[in-house]
């Protein structure tokens, strides 16, 4: 796994509404990604994020059975 940072707002905003410091985000999402759970992505200047894919997989068929989402 690759050294990365957390952005800044979005870490506020983790520990303002869980009670999670800087240090418990990064291992709990560090052990997301090494877990296969999440895929992290370095690909803007702000820092890292995450994804789930199997998640948006899911929600994605969601939109579709229900009409909301094509894709194109």
């Amino acid at each position: 796994m690759s050294e990365s940072t957390l952005d800044p707002d979005r870490s506020a905003v983790l520990e303002s509404k869980l009670g999670l410091d800087y240090r418990r985000q990064k291992r709990a999402l560090d052990a997301l990604e090494g877990a296969g759970i999440v895929v992290g992505v370095d690909k803007f200047k702000k820092g890292r994020f995450w994804r789930a894919p199997e998640m948006l997989e899911a929600l994605d068929a969601f939109a579709e059975r229900a009409g909301c989402r094509t894709r194109s």
